[in-house]
């Protein structure tokens, strides 16, 4: 019985910040809320302190998976330039298939953002390198 109210409650919790990602990480530029729009029902996102991610993603919606799956990203030096750890979800995401080409287009700021110079214009911009195997 015990474990039934905590999943029950548990699941209550995930579903309201599905439902309002708002509430989760704000309306100004967060990963956590552009994710959860991004993927409607998909996934549960919630970031932490220096550079930590924790991405919650239910079952049947990853293709080719029927079970949920977790995702953590830790950005070693705390990501104080918040370009690192957004870039590392979007990639992982795309590269498990929960984000497709268009949702990963809308998040363009999060997966390659730009870096600019001291004058404010665009030098370049922040790619992941990494492949999940």
């Amino acid at each position: 019985m015990k474990d039934a109210a905590l999943r029950e409650a548990l699941e209550r919790i995930r579903d309201a910040m599905m439902a309002h990602p708002e509430l989760v990480g704000g309306e100004r530029r967060r990963l956590d809320t552009a994710l959860m729009r991004s993927a409607p029902g998909a996934l549960v996102s919630k970031g932490g302190a220096e550079g930590l991610s924790s991405i919650g993603m239910l079952p049947g919606r990853i293709p080719g998976r029927k079970e949920a799956l977790g995702l953590v990203v830790k950005i070693e030096d705390g990501d104080a330039a918040r370009r690192a750890g957004s870039v590392a979800v979007c990639a992982a995401l795309g590269q498990l298939g929960v984000l497709d080409a268009a949702a990963l287009a809308g998040l363009r700021e999060f997966a390659s953002p730009p870096i600019l110079d001291p004058r404010g214009d665009r030098a370049g911009e922040v790619v992941a390198t990494f492949a999940i195997t």
